[in-house]
């Protein structure tokens, strides 16, 4: 009350001897709750014009509320001489709210604007500040196995305005057994976004990922949000000697198998059914292993080499690898086939239980648009009307194509079902 008798007195003499400042003031809300000399700590208040320059002398409450819960801050009114960096009565002015230093959103007056009063003028301007923090939502814990993407999703945070930006970040933490290997997201500004972890050695049953989701709404408030991936040991070895970096899962026909990329680093891997593609038109038949749908990070326009490991594979040279984008549909990846200017294509290994890939970014072979990300449906198959004997490829009647393709495929079946046992 004291600091409120005292801004009236001022004002009194104000009219008679100076009659060269204005007055505002107060009540403060934030969020519906208006603030009290206990609740303000931290709280200040500066005035400045349309542009957000500030008045000479400054016009600002830099101690808070008074004992009626009141802010006040004196306005300089412009004089040629006495005060030329004050304000013009009637022009248009801005008041800024900051907590600790960061500007607060002034819901009421609208963005903080108002007309400054005549030179003695007192205006009580209550104010309406909206916070409303973002709320982040990282989603639930995740328990997966080895070889499987993991999929961060913060699609369910939530703001009275909309999010307007998301940020995931790694928190690499030091375990008991071994410290967390970092990994790459697809893309770490996105609500949802993909990774696949690294294998882990033999003898590790797990390996714990943290990750930080930061959202920000558009008045630059933040909430942030964590969550912890538990990747499990799948107990897939291909070999005693098998790289490092050899990712190993099981196809959707129940296959073991393993991955490796040069040149980029693998987000996502997906195995298909080779009823995932729909287009029916050429399409290749007997994908023993299904389809393998994988996308990687790259350089823009570099190439990516992709080796998939395939145990038990057929033998027999009939069996190509087939892939489909959206620009060529289905064709014969071999790279003898294509012989491609950029070396995309296919090249199988001497005892063909081996296949590499190579693909460009952003080709007629990327199944991606995005410059940086390659996106590759593809698998192994044979052509429709080619038909598989002891002897090689053959061609016969239609009984005997049949015939030939259900004994193969039936092959195909016993295999995986002895496969997935040891």
């Amino acid at each position: 009350m004291i600091k409120k008798a005292i801004f009236f007195i001022v004002l009194f003499y104000a009219q008679f001897v100076f009659a060269a400042d204005s007055y505002i003031g107060g009540i403060v809300t934030v969020d519906g709750v208006q603030l009290t000399q206990d609740t303000a700590t931290g709280y200040t208040f500066v005035v400045t014009d349309a542009f957000g320059n500030p008045y000479d002398p400054a016009a600002e409450d830099m101690d808070g509320l008074d004992g009626s819960q009141w802010y006040y801050i004196t306005i300089p009114i412009y004089d040629e001489v006495s005060q030329p960096g004050g304000a013009k009565e009637g022009d248009t002015a801005i008041i800024h709210v900051y907590k600790d230093s960061k500007e607060l959103k002034v819901k009421s007056p609208g963005n903080g604007e108002f007309t400054v009063p005549n030179a003695s003028e007192t205006k009580q301007i209550d104010l309406e500040i909206e916070i409303s923090p973002p709320k982040a939502d990282a989603g639930p814990d995740q328990i997966i196995e080895e070889g499987t993407t993991v999929t961060l999703d913060g699609s369910n945070s939530l703001d009275n305005k909309g999010v307007k930006s998301y940020l995931w970040e790694q928190i690499i933490k030091q375990r008991p057994v071994v410290s967390d290997p970092s990994v790459t997201l697809e893309d770490s500004s996105l609500s949802v976004t993909t990774f696949l972890p690294p294998r882990l050695s033999k003898n590790q049953t797990e390996q714990i990922y943290t990750f930080k989701l930061t959202v920000t709404d558009e008045d630059g408030n933040e909430s942030s949000d964590e969550v912890n991936i538990t990747v499990k040991n799948n107990g897939i070895r291909l070999y005693d000697d098998q790289p490092s970096d050899l990712i190993t899962f099981k196809s959707s026909t129940g296959y073991k198998m393993g991955i490796q990329v040069s040149g980029g680093t693998l987000t996502a891997l997906y195995p298909r059914s080779e009823d995932y593609i729909k287009d029916n038109a050429n399409k290749p038949k007997n994908f023993i292993y299904g389809l393998l749908d994988f996308k990687i990070k790259i350089t823009p326009l570099e190439k990516a080499s992709v080796t998939i490991y395939l145990p038990n594979a057929p033998s027999s040279t009939g069996y190509k690898w087939y892939k489909y984008t959206s620009a060529t549909r289905w064709i014969d990846f071999s790279k003898e086939k294509l012989k491609d200017k950029d070396d995309n294509g296919a090249a199988f290994n001497g005892d063909r239980n081996q296949v590499t890939l190579t693909i460009r970014d952003n080709s007629s072979y990327d199944d991606d648009a995005t410059e940086g990300i390659i996106r590759d449906p593809s698998g192994l198959g044979i052509s429709s009307g080619v038909v598989i004997d002891s002897s090689g490829i053959t061609s016969g009647c239609f009984i005997n194509s049949l015939g030939n393709l259900e004994l193969n495929t039936l092959y195909s079946k016993i295999l995986a079902f002895f496969t997935s046992i040891f």
